[in-house]
């Protein structure tokens, strides 16, 4: 339809791959367009959709569609979990979580819970949490954190190695997001909260999004430097640091404090960007808005260490378990 050639041509305009059963159109079922209110200090809320919430294209994702060989090919895989709403496409999310966990792939998953998406659905939580099995990095705001886990929110955003610590030893961070009041973060050893940069907030659509893609982008880029740095092995030279699988080299990268501070300053800067335009695409913003934001006021963002845990994760070097919820 009209409104799917109008997203074809934005992610062909962004150079985004669309070959290879990576962007699918249904002969029956239309784009789904969803109606944001936004108040006056810029705060956006999902109201509802042009049509039967289950009667749209999104609801029938295929991931025997994609070519098999781009999952083997790839490091990371990013989903949500709006389409665990509707049969067909949770049957792809629930394969592609299982694909990742077999095929050593690093998976992300931003919760982005939405109600409107979900009328009528009395499992929804279950569901959502059955999916967040086998995670490597949750992304999830404190709101999110509170609805899944029962954590309070102030508590998520103080100690987020307590969300950490219930989401079990396949994940190693957690990010957890609260608009203007900052960021918490917690990985494998270390982690923080940090205050958001101040900006004037025209729309925060897409805010969340876009702090995920920089987070992701910074951090391929940081372990991808890391990856490759010679260490010392007590030879009369410099060797090239032995090859780590992602997962590994994530965890192992992050535990320089310095490094993973890095690399949520660098989201938090996308976000906030997003954030001082309409919209939820044309206000995401270049790298170099995103890197020249970073120079200008990531020096006077306050970044608190976190406490004191009271557990510890496994080396990633060990094997990797099953993953069970420890709430239920």
């Amino acid at each position: 339809d009209e409104d799917g050639d109008r997203v074809v041509g934005v992610l062909e305009e962004a150079k985004v791959p669309t070959g290879r059963g990576c962007l699918q159109r249904d002969a029956e079922r239309k784009t789904r367009s969803v109606f944001v209110t936004r108040d006056a200090e810029g705060e956006r809320e999902f109201a509802g959709f042009s049509g039967a919430n289950d009667g749209f294209a999104d609801c029938v994702t295929d991931l025997e569609s994609v070519d098999g060989t781009l999952l083997y090919a790839c490091d990371w895989a990013v989903t949500g979990t709006l389409g665990l709403a509707f049969p067909s496409s949770k049957e792809a999310l629930m394969t592609l979580r299982d694909m990742c966990r077999e095929l050593d792939i690093l998976r992300v998953t931003d919760v982005n819970w939405r109600p409107v998406f979900w009328e009528g659905n009395k499992n929804a939580k279950e569901e959502i949490l059955q999916f967040l099995g086998g995670t490597n990095i949750l992304k999830a705001t404190a709101d999110e954190v509170e609805f899944l886990f029962g954590i309070d929110r102030d508590v998520a955003m103080q100690q987020p190695y307590q969300v950490l610590k219930t989401m079990g030893p396949e994940c190693i961070g957690v990010l957890i997001t609260d608009g203007g009041a900052g960021v918490s973060y917690s990985f494998q050893t270390n982690g923080g909260v940090m205050d958001a940069f101040t900006v004037p907030v025209v729309d925060s659509t897409g805010a969340g999004d876009a702090f995920t893609a920089g987070f992701i982008h910074r951090t391929i880029g940081l372990t991808n430097a890391y990856q490759e740095e010679e260490v010392d092995l007590g030879e009369d030279k410099l060797y090239p640091r032995g090859h780590m699988p992602v997962k590994q080299r994530v965890a192992e990268a992050f535990k320089d404090k310095e490094l993973l501070a890095d690399a949520v300053v660098f989201a938090s800067a996308c976000g906030a960007a997003t954030c001082m335009d309409e919209g939820a695409i044309d206000a995401q913003p270049s790298l170099k808005l995103a890197e020249r934001m970073v120079d200008t006021y990531g020096d006077d963002l306050v970044v608190t260490e976190e406490t004191k845990r009271d557990f510890e994760l496994p080396d990633l070097k060990q094997q990797w378990w099953d993953w069970r919820y420890s709430g239920q």
